[in-house]
């Protein structure tokens, strides 16, 4: 499956609240020490350079930091590796003074704050207090203890943290022009700076036109959101008027009608005679009436300036239970590998599409194209988020994504074998002109891509003997060898992240939907485990899940049959194949209704190669023009289709 958001640029306080969302860890501490095996060659950062990225920036003019803000900033590092579940060596436990040692020799390794002051702040936050640690034995213990444990945090990659991964083999001058370095993972404060369409060092990207992010309709027609426009309005702002008649500057005009039009159903940019008269009349272009409030939707929303749109492909969850209970490191390693592989062959198809960058204002000179990048982040289990709306440093809204841990301590989520491709909203030309990626090239593409996604893992699971098939529920890929009943088991609990949260507020008597974003996420952070207590019920997900096996009496086996490998069919063979098992799939579509977009027989030709293996991505075309010249069946009968253009869709 894969999904996708955008996030404004020029918000830096929420896109370092995604960066963190981003980097969240998922690996249990048990599958932690594999993670060499996930990083492609991408040496992630140390502990200390982490926690400079982190925490650097409360550094005023290269001060070290005050005590109370020290120890604020110590105890928020301790819940963030409490709630990573992060293994800290043999034998140390993830509770109380040793999250918090770790955590303040971070900070001193890094250079926040010097030595004796990293000694009086785990003084001063320790369980026993400041009075048994003022001299002595003690003191002298706890002094070796920092020294190792900063030793430790200068050379250990961080893995309470996901890497993050950039693109391989980014185009040269697109890198450059970012400030990445493809072969080393990208810190925190450089995953927010990129993602708020700066450079990784926070500088301004050279080249890039930046355009203001646009004001509401309301505010650019000078129109009263409020208030129901007239004939008269609706008829001056089609023509790119304000209400009271004046003309809008062109290049106002050029952009705000269609932001307009859009709103209002017009999928193109073509406005025919009937869809104009429904909407003087006071309806949608296709002819539904219009209230108050749909047209106060339309004429208060800002339109933000794209920084980064976020692609998560998710895999098969029976991929994600072979990938956790795989007997061998090596067979874990492998089925990893076809996913991300399945990504990449995916990613090159994007780009081909929408790696093209406006010539023109407008794009009225067609497009170049051109080179796209993007950081990616694996993660490994599906806990419930909780999206909450708050204003920001500036006032502006912005959406914080908040992933609900449970009352009991970091709780274990469904494995969910999953990778959120950040992808730049930047395009490098050949010409070296630098564009932005046009989002109307998206439309009717994500279930397709997604469906490709699928495909393509077929394709490199069977490589290595794993038996594929196409889902006849869900219209995706399985894993033949993992049973029905076992996915279903696991597929469980991850559940609306808001719906738990109003019920775990519901718990607390109170009214989760009446609550001020600020109270939601206190009331979120205090259904956290407080790093200094231990909870003898909080087990790792890995256990969690092979203690669900045995209560189910699920003995997984490798999926792994290397002696059954078959090559793939001549692409006659696959086509016809894919052909029969995309019918169905696309009569299901006629049976719901007799029109269907053309993204509807591309979606169904893409999950039909899923079944039969696919070739290139070009095999779409190739099913759909099958489709026009043999039609499909509907309701058993054969039935010819009619391609054609619909106005207004």
């Amino acid at each position: 499956m894969l999904t996708y958001r955008t996030g404004a640029a020029g918000a830096p306080g929420a896109t370092r609240f995604m960066s963190e969302h981003l980097l969240q860890q998922t690996l249990s501490p048990e599958m932690a020490a594999m993670a060499e095996y996930y990083e492609q060659g991408v040496m992630p950062p140390t502990l200390a350079d982490a926690a400079a990225s982190r925490y650097g920036r409360f550094m005023a003019g290269g001060t070290p930091l005050a005590p109370e803000t020290l120890d604020g900033l110590v105890r928020v590092e301790a819940e963030r590796l409490a709630e990573s579940g992060v293994s800290w060596g043999q034998g140390l436990e993830q509770i109380g003074d040793e999250l918090i040692l770790r955590a303040v020799a971070a900070f001193a390794a890094a250079g926040l704050t010097g030595r004796k002051e990293a000694l009086a702040c785990l003084a001063r936050l320790s369980v026993a207090g400041p009075a048994s640690h003022a001299g002595g034995a003690g003191a002298d213990d706890k002094e070796r203890r920092l020294n190792s444990a900063m030793a430790e945090a200068a050379v250990t990659p961080d893995r309470s943290s996901a890497s993050a991964t950039p693109r391989w083999d980014m185009h040269p001058l697109l890198a450059r022009r970012l400030g990445i370095e493809p072969h080393r993972g990208l810190k925190p404060d450089e995953v927010a700076c990129l993602l708020n369409g700066q450079r990784a060092d926070g500088g301004a990207v050279e080249g890039r036109v930046q355009r203001a992010s646009s004001l509401p309709l309301a505010q650019i027609f000078g129109l009263d959101a409020a208030q129901v426009p007239t004939p008269e309005q609706l008829a001056r702002m089609l023509a790119g008027r304000m209400v009271n008649g004046e003309a809008l500057p062109a290049e106002v005009a050029e952009r705000a009608v269609p932001r307009l039009l859009s709103g209002l159903g017009v999928k193109d940019k073509t406005l025919t005679t009937e869809q104009r008269a429904h909407i003087l009349a006071g309806r949608d272009t296709e002819g539904r009436e219009m209230g108050a409030r749909q047209y106060q939707t339309i004429l208060e929303a800002a339109k933000m300036r794209i920084g980064y749109i976020d692609l998560t492909f998710s895999a098969p969850k029976s991929l994600s239970i072979a990938w956790a209970f795989a007997p061998t490191k090596a067979e874990q390693a492998m089925l990893h590998q076809a996913h991300r592989d399945a990504i990449d062959s995916v990613m090159a198809v994007i780009e081909h599409e929408i790696g093209r960058a406006s010539i023109g204002d407008a794009a009225k000179r067609g497009y170049e194209a051109g080179a796209i990048g993007w950081v990616s982040f694996d993660h490994y289990a599906a806990r419930p988020t909780v999206e909450i709306v708050r204003a920001d440093e500036r006032g502006e809204p912005v959406t914080e994504l908040h992933t609900l841990t449970g009352t009991e301590g970091r709780a274990p989520g469904d494995m969910q074998m999953h990778t959120h491709v950040a992808l730049f909203n930047i395009v490098e030309t050949p010409s070296g002109r630098v564009g932005s990626i046009n989002l109307a090239l998206l439309e009717g593409r994500i279930h397709e891509w997604g469906a490709l996604y699928q495909a393509y893992l077929a394709n490199h699971l069977r490589a290595h003997g794993v038996e594929v098939e196409l889902d006849a529920r869900t219209e995706m890929a399985k894993l033949s060898a993992v049973p029905e009943s076992v996915v279903a088991q696991f597929s469980k609990r991850t559940a609306s992240g808001t719906e738990a949260a109003r019920e775990y507020a519901r718990s607390q008597g109170l009214d989760w939907d009446n609550l001020a974003p600020a109270r939601k996420i206190a009331l979120l952070k205090s259904g956290v485990q407080n790093p200094r207590e231990a909870k003898s019920d909080d087990v790792s997900d890995l256990a969690a899940w092979q203690a669900m096996a045995a209560r189910l009496g699920y003995q997984h086996r490798s999926v792994l049959r290397p002696n059954e490998v078959a090559s793939l069919p001549s692409r006659e063979q696959r086509l016809e194949e894919a052909f029969q098992a995309a019918l169905p799939l696309l009569s299901k579509q006629f049976d719901r209704r007799a029109v269907i977009d053309g993204a509807d027989a591309r979606i169904a030709a893409a999950k039909g190669l899923i079944a039969a293996g696919i070739g290139e991505a070009n095999d779409v075309d190739a099913l759909t023009q099958a489709f026009r010249e043999r039609g499909v069946q509907r309701q058993g009968e054969d039935a010819a289709l009619i391609w054609g253009r619909v106005p207004g869709r």
